[in-house]
């Protein structure tokens, strides 16, 4: 396959307007030797054996869409489990992997790493993300097309030495939304399906027009491969500096007191089970999968005790230099101040907390070395 054609974009309607005269010329060649060419019930039901209790995808993937273009690897064990590997575009060199926990996006070339709970995963202010999932879903939506219809046509040629057939889907209206950053309305999906293997080798989806919204080939493809098993797992390298993923949804769920943040966040949830004279709990946050936060202030004063806790292999916010390292019940803090206020941080190895609080170093220590259950405090 000629994969070359389809990454400069500005290329791509001369492009299509000759790939549509090779194939009719293969198809010609083909119906003059007396192949015969399957019904459009015929390939629906191929299609849909091959595919119908498959939920993994290993391809070598070239998108090429109006304003981008890139060739990626994908290894997808479903839609939670995850890994692209991208081999030339904007991203070359990126990783993205997703283990069903987390999401990791990795480029090497920077020394950077971004982590988000997985659950977030489509909430991401990421295209490293966006472009390779986009060649995932446009297979997805290629083979639902075929199998649902209604297919308009069905013609035979030839790539790489293997019989294909292009399968043309159009309806009187839309068909489906392409999966990129506009969420152009699609009026026809043209793919092209492998006649040995019922797998799909091209999909181009098509606007009103006709013309491409994107178009995606597929080498290598393979349906629920054994992926090693590492495959969906992720562990940045020394010296990565590792931040937490922009996204565009992370709402917190408020709670007034402590019995609906037991509802929300669970029994387990850590809080302190002592506090200095006067505090009270006002408020507590939870974003489910990345922190709790619980506010405790006094009412003849401004000060307030906020407690915050995170899974310990999520980021969080930088320690400045010079801070006191101090024990909490056995565990190694760290006490600094900054504009007047205090933090301590620590880890269980499970959970990292952070509790804000005014610059009383021992007092708050003590409220540190009470946190446990919530459910041993309510």
């Amino acid at each position: 396959m000629d994969l070359e054609n389809y990454r400069k974009p500005q290329e791509r309607k001369t492009l299509a307007l000759t790939r549509a005269a090779l194939i009719g010329l293969i198809v010609a060649a083909v119906l003059a030797a007396g192949c015969s060419v399957p019904s459009a019930g015929e390939v629906q039901a191929a299609v849909a054996e091959v595919h119908e209790k498959t939920t993994g995808l290993s391809a070598h993937v070239i998108l090429a869409a109006p304003d981008w273009d890139t060739m990626v690897r994908i290894s997808s064990e479903d839609r939670d489990r995850y890994r692209f590997e991208y081999l030339e575009g904007m991203y070359a060199g990126t990783l993205v992997v997703n283990d069903g926990e987390r999401l990791w996006v990795y480029d090497p070339a920077a020394g950077n790493a971004s982590v988000i709970p997985a659950e977030y995963a489509g909430t991401l202010f990421s295209d490293a993300v966006r472009q390779a999932q986009t060649g995932w879903e446009v297979y997805q939506m290629a083979v639902a097309a075929v199998v649902d219809g209604p297919i308009s046509s069905v013609t035979a040629g030839e790539r790489d030495g293997r019989q294909v057939y292009e399968v043309v889907v159009e309806g009187d209206g839309p068909v489906g939304t392409a999966p990129t950053g506009r969420r152009e309305e699609v009026y026809g999906i043209r793919a092209v399906v492998d006649a040995g293997t019922w797998t799909v080798v091209e999909a181009a989806l098509l606007d009103a027009g006709g013309e491409e919204v994107i178009v995606a080939h597929y080498a290598e493809v393979s349906l629920d491969p054994a992926f090693p098993e590492d495959a969906f797992t992720f562990e940045p390298p020394p010296g990565t500096n590792v931040t937490l993923a922009r996204t565009f949804a992370l709402t917190p769920i408020f709670a007034g007191n402590l019995d609906d943040l037991e509802k929300f966040a669970g029994p387990g949830t850590p809080v302190p089970s002592w506090l200095p004279g006067g505090y009270a709990f006002v408020e507590g946050h939870q974003i489910p999968a990345l922190s709790t936060t619980v506010i405790y202030a006094r009412d003849d004063a401004p000060d307030q005790i906020r407690l915050t806790v995170r899974p310990a292999d999520l980021p969080v916010p930088p320690v400045p230099e010079g801070v006191e390292e101090v024990g909490i019940d056995g565990m190694d803090g760290r006490y600094f101040t900054r504009d007047g206020a205090a933090t301590l941080v620590w880890s269980d190895g499970i959970m990292t907390y952070e509790l804000d609080g005014p610059d009383q170093r021992e007092v708050l220590i003590r409220v540190a070395a009470s946190v446990g259950p919530l459910e041993e405090v309510v």
